[in-house]
This record gives structure tokens, sequence and C-alpha cells, in this order.
């Protein structure tokens, strides 16, 4: 049995929809195989998403690596913040970038908060909901050109211990430990599966935890995918650079 591990946005979901052709392939891969989605989204996101489509999968990895849950949305893995994290820094590093237009979600279990603008009493509302056992804060710098989301993601990665993803104007604050290639591992010795069976398809730099999983000591040789969006510094990071996940499915089905 074949693993693939697929990020959802912009890999699947693809303006706006999953083409009628990347559905029936994904599907007849998962009546065989073992098909996994990974994906930025909490549990709320997911479900909108998954209620719209048909999509076959056995397991669903949420908040880029801090919940998985199965395809009967049950909760297997969870990995929150700590109520006692000193969330000081994040906000320090924020308040720089105050005159910007940055929302900020929370992630949950089950559902989310949303905080649509930047208020001075912000960083007390996201401290009180690490008692809720918080997975995941999102940034989104709303209407603003990439520099300046490239340069708060560096503000964070130079200053605080959380892991930090980055996706086009969104960044992910996660606990630390969390990611989506630590995820994977965990499934992965969670279902006994093999290593050498694992693909990873994705299309973003927060997708690139993907391709570092160990293998025996190696990391995963001709196993992982992108998709072109014409970036270079992404596209070389991939054995394969597709034009959709189809096109890593007939890849993957030769093996």
């Amino acid at each position: 049995m074949k693993i693939l591990v697929s990020d959802l946005d912009g890999t699947i979901y693809r303006n706006k929809t999953v083409s009628a052709i990347d559905l029936k392939m994904i599907n007849d891969f998962a009546s065989r195989n073992m098909f996994v989605i990974a994906t930025g989204r909490n549990e709320n996101t997911f479900s909108f998403f998954s209620q719209h489509y048909d999509l076959a999968y056995q397991y669903v990895i949420l908040c880029n690596g801090a919940l998985i849950q199965d395809k009967n949305q049950q909760t297997i893995i969870k990995h929150s913040f700590n109520k006692d994290d000193d969330l000081t820094n994040i906000f320090e590093i924020l308040h720089l970038y105050s005159n910007q237009q940055i929302s900020v979600s929370l992630s949950f279990e089950k559902g989310g908060l949303y905080l649509p603008k930047w208020q001075d009493g912000l960083f007390n509302q996201v401290k009180a909901n690490l008692s809720y056992e918080m997975l995941g804060i999102c940034l989104e710098i709303v209407d603003k050109d990439l520099k300046v989301v490239e340069d708060i993601y560096q503000q964070l990665l130079k200053n605080i211990s959380f892991n930090i993803e980055r996706n086009n104007q969104y960044i992910d604050i996660l606990p630390k430990g969390v990611s989506k290639k630590n995820a994977i591992k965990e499934l992965i010795a969670r279902c006994h599966s093999k290593e050498d069976d694992l693909y990873v398809v994705g299309d973003s730099y927060n997708d690139l935890s993907m391709f570092e999983i160990d293998k025996h000591n190696f990391i995963i040789d001709k196993h992982n995918f992108i998709i072109d969006k014409g970036i270079e510094s992404l596209n070389k990071k991939a054995t394969y650079v597709v034009d959709s996940i189809s096109d890593c499915l007939k890849i993957i089905d030769k093996k």
C-alpha cells in the first residue's frame, strides 16, 4: 500500500474548485491506498470544504500538524499550546507592525475564533485562550505586498521558539515541535506503515517540511512533488514539478 500526503489549498483545491479529473483520480487512489490531506485549515474551515466535495481520504492533518483526525472526524493526535507558554515576544514583534492591517485567527480542536482587526487588547485575548487548548495562531497580513509578510515572518523566526510557517500573506504560529513533517511521522508510526511507501505533494512554503522526512536516516528520495507556480525556490526543492495532483498520481501509479 502506498501513502500519499497532499496539501489542500493550491494543490487539491485550486481556482476555488476541485477539478473533476483530480477528484476521480484521488478517489481511485484512496480506494487502493492511503490518502492523507495535510492543511493549515482548522477543523471548522476544513469541514466547510469537505461538505462540498465527496473526497475520499483516511486521515486529515489540520492546523499544519497540530491536529490529526480520521475520516469520521475523530481526533487521534492533538498538540496544543501550553497554558504557561509565553507569547510576549510574539506580540512585541507584531506591535511594531500595528499600523498594518493584520487579522488573527485562533484554532481549537472544534472551531476557531476570528479577530478581524489589530486592537490594543489583542494580546490579552489571545493569552486568555491558552487555557482552552489553543492549537494555532494564524496571522493574515491583508492587502500588503509579500515583502511586508516576509519581514514579519523573519522577525518572528529570529525572536521566538515556537514553530513558524508561512504561506503567501498568511503566517502560522504553532506549538513547539508542530509541523506537517512531524505529524506525518506520528501518523506513519501509529499506522505501522513504512516510510518507503510515502509520497508527498504541496504547492507552497509551508509544505516544504514534508520534504524533509528522514527515511532510514536519509531524506525522502524521488518521492516529493510540487505544483508548479513558477516559483523557482520551491520547484528546486522537489523531485518532480507537476501541473496538477492528477499528474502526480499518474507518476505514483507507475512506481
